[in-house]
């Protein structure tokens, strides 16, 4: 357990730490690319990394020069809120889930039900129609769609 948590607080002459650091006072945690971890992005300030690294076991840091920021475990993730906190003034926590981005389909089925061969066009509908009913994670707007197409398909 670091030991900032209880009695822990950075030394100053003034007694406010953020008057000592004159650089931009903005650091970021957003989700990382790699599962379980975070990526925290700072200015530099020497005595924020020191104090990182003291508490933060090489094992659960890695610096990544490509991205500029630091990757740490998440299980640390309280830790470097309350470290940021008192390095930086602005800290700013992004951990959202990706929103999955649906492709517009208009047409798409049209274009599938086209290179279907005749024999399995029926099948074709029922496994997609199972896929797009909104009861299943489709839209209405889909649902019609695929109606459409298929009725259009059907009538040659």
């Amino acid at each position: 357990m670091p030991s900032y948590k209880k009695a822990w607080a950075p030394k100053t002459k003034t007694g406010n730490f953020h008057s000592t650091y004159n650089g931009p006072t903005k650091a970021s945690i957003t989700k990382s690319d790699i599962k379980g971890w975070v990526n925290i992005t700072t200015p530099w300030n020497e005595a924020f990394l020191e104090d990182m690294k003291k508490n933060i076991q090489p094992s659960s840091r890695q610096w990544d020069p490509t991205l500029k920021v630091w990757k740490i475990n998440d299980m640390f993730l309280e830790d470097m809120i309350i470290l940021l906190k008192l390095y930086f003034s602005d800290v700013v926590v992004d951990l959202e889930e990706d929103k999955p981005t649906v492709a517009p389909i208009t047409n798409l089925f049209v274009e599938v039900l086209k290179i279907v061969p005749d024999t399995y066009v029926q099948r074709v509908y029922e496994a997609l129609r199972f896929a797009v009913h909104p009861d299943h994670g489709g839209t209405d707007a889909q649902f019609k769609e695929l109606d459409v197409a298929y009725k259009e398909r059907t009538k040659k």
